[in-house]
């Protein structure tokens, strides 16, 4: 690869994420505009799908995994490997969703008091579950293989499907936010159905065994380190919306939050080009640049929008959510505050590509540290961001470290924890 190859497939990755983005910002505009203002059916909604994310924080590391996979399958033997797990997957994943499926029905009354939320939407929510899990890890695939050019498109048709369902739902069939999360379903099936055409070639090769416990030893740490750092990405929603009232402003903080969250969404795109590079320099015994050039995009990419939030804050929100502009003094708060996770997601990919899965449990601590602190203090939205803002940090600080530590040692070393 040329020396500006790094640059040009990012560039294109973060081009359509960008594209893919505006329609989730369209998506978010339509469904806040067409809800009823105040009513906190807004949060409720934005709860539920930050609640469903949660969920999948399980299966998060499959995109990741078959990333590796796919990276890995330069031969035939590598392939029918490929094929092989795609296939034991899907078997397995969705005897968990019938078993999810179960766990819902005999907890459906506490699942609809903590998210406020009427029961056809919890069960749409869940209807929609499977695709959202099974479609990142068809990605994972495009990923592997270094085929940007679809994975950038899939990653728009994928968030233009849930803006033509969520549109679709809201406008004409049902301004609520059941009518939401029945566009929401909708959108992540037909996105589904886009990923699994993109992948066929791949499904017809003859699949080897799939080998249960040599996939697991490597999806269970990329699924927590990939994982964890979602989870400190969402939790802040589900706090805010099960401990603040509707009156107190819970539909602004989203709105806020959700300007926030878009550099983070931004950075990712970068970890997709740099994990599979990452993993084949370690396969050939290569040293590749693509680490450092994902720092300095992501480290420029973050501070220009932080301080393009802090000069107009309040332009986001009126693209967005114009009834929420008041709570602009937020937003930069939120996209600072952010700016460390997506840092610090650059260096934990690096080291899941390179199996030094012991920053796992240094992840583990901080995520715990941070879930049980947003619990016990929660005095006011600056206060959440603050908390967010401060973990975030630590996450960073902690990476850095064992990115220092894991360059100086060996990799025999340092074993899955």
């Amino acid at each position: 690869m040329s020396r500006w190859g790094f640059f040009r497939q990012a560039a294109w990755i973060i081009a359509t994420t960008i594209g893919g983005g505006l329609f989730g910002m369209l998506s978010m505009k339509v469904v806040s505009a067409q809800l009823r203002t105040g009513s906190g059916e807004f949060a409720a909604f934005t709860a539920l799908q930050q609640g469903l994310i949660l969920c999948t924080i399980p299966f998060t590391g499959l995109q990741t995994a078959f990333a590796y996979l796919a990276a890995r399958a330069e031969d035939p033997a590598g392939r029918a490997a490929l094929s092989g797990a795609m296939r034991g997957l899907c078997r397995l994943l969705i005897i968990a969703w019938l078993v999810a499926w179960c766990g819902v029905l005999v907890f459906q009354g506490r699942i609809l008091a903590g998210l406020k939320l009427p029961p056809p939407a919890l069960w749409l929510a869940l209807l929609a579950a499977l695709p959202s899990v099974l479609t990142p890890a068809l990605f994972g695939v495009l990923q592997g293989r270094q085929d940007f050019r679809w994975l950038g498109i899939a990653g728009i048709v994928n968030n233009a499907a849930l803006f033509c369902g969520m549109g679709v739902a809201v406008t004409w069939m049902a301004p609520t936010a059941t009518g939401a999360v029945a566009g929401f379903c909708a959108g992540w099936w037909a996105a589904f159905a886009f990923a699994l055409h993109r992948t066929r070639s791949h499904w017809q090769v003859p699949p080897a065994r799939f080998d249960f416990m040599r996939f697991f030893g490597t999806f269970i740490p990329l699924s927590l380190g990939m994982g964890l750092p979602t989870f400190m990405l969402r939790w802040d929603y589900l706090t805010v919306n099960r401990f603040f009232e509707a009156s107190q402003g819970t539909d602004g903080y989203t709105a806020a939050r959700v300007v926030g969250g878009a550099v983070a969404y931004l950075t990712t795109a970068l970890t997709w080009v740099l994990f599979p590079k990452i993993v084949q320099s370690v396969a050939r015994s290569e040293k590749t640049p693509a680490l450092m050039q994902a720092l300095g995009a992501a480290a420029l990419v973050g501070a220009g929008a932080a301080l393009g939030c802090m000069v107009l804050p309040e332009l986001p929100l009126r693209i967005l959510a114009p009834k929420y502009v008041s709570f602009s003094r937020l937003v930069p708060m939120c996209v600072w505050a952010i700016i460390p996770l997506s840092l610090s997601t650059i260096l934990i990919n690096n080291l899941m590509a390179r199996e030094r899965y012991g920053v796992v449990r240094w992840i583990l601590v901080l995520a715990g540290g941070y879930w049980a602190t947003l619990r016990l203090y929660h005095p006011s939205f600056e206060a959440v961001i603050g908390v967010m803002g401060g973990f975030c940090t630590l996450l960073l600080a902690t990476s850095v470290l064992c990115t220092w530590v894991a360059g100086r040692r060996p990799a025999a070393v340092d074993l899955p924890s």
